[in-house]
């Protein structure tokens, strides 16, 4: 589904009403929440009293002192994000045929986040750090494509800040599936048993994956479900919290049926999304997402 210019207005009047940051906080307790689930999840001692500590501590600080701008709110994600990924450093990886081909000794465990060529989690120059690079890339697929196809615009979030060609919401609402992903990676880490050649070292030290890892990597993904539902969560709660009936998206003619059954929650949503704010009457909103065959 093509962008809606009406959907466009409804999500800046979200923006305009002050009420962005307040769905920011909600998205970045969830994915506090989804951190700490999959450190209890992990290998025994993954989930240390220091990470515990810094990351229950952030969801009741957002909860009793909420940050009155997005900026402290990024700042308290950070902090939470270096305790969770400090946590994964000591996990050993396991190698193969590193007699002939010889690796890092800092790829023998799992390492900072953090790549020693930008300082941020870009260009990994790790081999775990490349893989969860690569899989945040195909949860950025399934959500840009949720969002698209309930006809919003991508570049308008709440929490990313907003540039021309920037898809900010995609960013956003990836934030509560991260940890998700984070838990598959972790396990095929663990599991799996690496050979040097999975992975190309580039000129710069930065680390890619072997194309046939790669295809590996692309199944360590959350189902499309999962995304679709994350996402119709959230615009619930771009709503006010309130969620219509999940059939709501029934009421629309027999021929529309096969275009729609793929995204009938979003659209559900939307509806509300548009008429709690004031940017349609219900009518109208029923017009938009569902015209007239022909119109």
């Amino acid at each position: 589904m093509a962008r809606d210019v009406t959907l466009a207005h409804a999500q800046l009047r979200l923006l305009q009403s002050g009420q962005a940051l307040t769905v920011a906080i909600d998205l970045i307790r969830q994915k506090i929440e989804g951190c700490l689930e999959t450190l209890a999840g992990g290998p025994p001692g993954l989930l240390n009293p220091s990470a515990e500590r810094v990351l229950r501590d952030t969801v009741k600080g957002l909860a009793a002192d909420s940050p009155d701008t997005p900026e402290a709110l990024r700042w308290r994600e950070a902090q939470a994000a270096k305790a969770y990924f400090t946590a994964w450093r000591a996990i050993p990886l396991q190698w193969k045929g590193t007699g002939r081909h010889p690796i890092p000794p800092a790829w023998r465990q799992m390492g900072p986040r953090l790549s020693s060529i930008t300082g941020t989690a870009r260009q990994a120059t790790h081999p775990a750090n490349a893989l969860l690079n690569y899989a945040y890339g195909v949860l950025e697929s399934q959500v840009r494509r949720a969002i698209v196809t309930a006809g919003l615009d991508p570049t308008l979030g709440v929490l990313h800040a907003s540039h021309p060609g920037r898809s900010a919401l995609v960013y956003d609402l990836m934030e509560p599936l991260r940890p998700q992903v984070d838990r598959l990676v972790l396990t095929f880490l663990t599991e799996h048993v690496f050979h040097p050649k999975d992975f190309i070292r580039q000129p710069d030290g930065a680390c890619r994956l072997h194309p046939q890892l790669a295809r590996v990597a692309a199944q360590l993904g959350v189902s499309q479900d999962m995304v679709q539902s994350v996402v119709d969560h959230n615009l619930g709660i771009v709503c006010g919290g309130r969620l219509t009936q999940p059939n709501l998206a029934g009421r629309c003619r027999q021929e529309h049926d096969i275009r729609l059954n793929t995204c009938r929650p979003l659209r559900s949503a939307i509806i509300v999304y548009l008429t709690t704010w004031g940017a349609l009457s219900a009518v109208e909103a029923l017009r938009t997402i569902y015209p007239r065959t022909g119109s």
